[in-house]
């Protein structure tokens, strides 16, 4: 018996040794019921239960869709340090979401354009409509954004700079309860962006953030969606919402936010997996060129050194000398179990 012990420990000592050596990161997404359309940044990627591998520690936004239920849109981030097995519990049209709390009063936030000097007029659009979206996904409202052009158009104290004695002008004409608005100065190097929270009924203090990004149009976009993220971040979730994860739709914004996230995290990898996960997990976006070249470029390595190899390096060879160890040490155990038993 205490022979049967001995070698059951150490088969299952083995299995625990070597699992890591020849181990892959795996990632898991069902749903309750299973069966449902699965879709991964926007892309269709078969039924649920859906498994594959990941390469990158990266962020994916996932739709499950299935007849008779209502859709799911959320953000998954897969680690190599901790499990990644995500199951979504699909409610029935049949019935009432859960926890939906009716509304007292929904809150009017005025989103103003952004204020941006020396930047060309189709880069204030696009931060204007970053800034619109941010705030609509932190503060889970209706944003109030329609003829403020107009409004600001016709009072010439906007057109130089915005003061949060205009904001509050704007902000009474549209009767709203808080205003928001921005201000990006171009000064090379760099981009100096401050954010400005203002509240009309005077029960919270006003606040602000500023910070200073690289002279990037994509780091300038984030860096508007992090000082959102901050201003609101003291109730991410308000009282009057589901108390069930948020959906979050994809947008286009959030789409290339994603997979700028995810090129540079693949730079840092620089593997033929991880740009082919790149690849399969995030086309149509703007890295994508630069993602094709790097595994081209990658390519192109691997078949010189095809037509001209080198002698490995000594810290090339030693995974290989691991796995020998690895494989004569269990040969040496079995043996020793085997020899106890005759």
């Amino acid at each position: 018996m205490k022979t049967l012990q001995l070698l059951v420990s150490v088969v299952f000592a083995c299995v625990l040794f070597i699992t890591p050596v020849w181990g892959d990161n795996h990632f898991v997404i069902d749903s309750a019921p299973p069966h449902a359309q699965l879709f991964i940044n926007g892309q269709s990627s078969g039924m649920t239960p859906y498994q594959s591998k990941f390469p990158l520690d990266v962020t994916l936004h996932i739709q499950i869709t299935k007849d008779g239920y209502y859709p799911v849109n959320q953000l998954i981030k897969l680690s190599s340090d901790k499990s990644n097995i995500f199951t979504f519990t699909l409610i029935s049209e049949s019935q009432p979401l859960p926890a939906l709390k009716k509304k007292e009063k929904e809150k009017r936030i005025l989103v103003l354009p952004m204020v941006a000097i020396g930047m060309e007029a189709k880069d204030i659009i696009i931060m204007t409509e970053t800034l619109r979206d941010s705030v609509y996904e932190a503060a889970c409202c209706p944003i109030l954004g329609q003829d403020v052009d107009d409004f600001i158009k016709r009072r010439p104290e906007f057109h130089n700079c915005i003061t949060i004695q205009c904001a509050k002008h704007a902000g009474a004409a549209f009767q709203a309860d808080e205003v928001i608005y921005g201000v990006v100065k171009k000064k090379p190097p760099y981009f100096h962006f401050a954010l400005f929270r203002i509240d009309m009924t005077d029960s919270l203090p006003n606040k602000r953030v500023g910070k200073r990004c690289s002279m990037s149009l994509n780091e300038l976009i984030r860096t508007i969606v992090d000082s959102v993220n901050t201003l609101f971040s003291e109730k991410s979730v308000p009282a009057d919402t589901l108390t069930q994860p948020a959906q979050i739709p994809l947008t286009a914004q959030l789409k290339d936010d994603l997979s700028i996230q995810a090129f540079n995290k693949a730079c840092e990898v620089n593997s033929r997996a991880a740009w082919q996960f790149f690849l399969q997990m995030f086309p149509d976006t703007s890295p994508i060129e630069k993602a094709r070249k790097n595994l081209d470029q990658l390519d192109y390595q691997a078949e010189r050194k095809k037509s001209s190899p080198e002698p490995p390096l000594e810290s090339e060879m030693k995974p290989e000398k691991d796995k020998t160890k690895v494989i004569v040490g269990v040969i040496l155990a079995l043996g020793v179990v085997i020899a106890l038993i005759l």
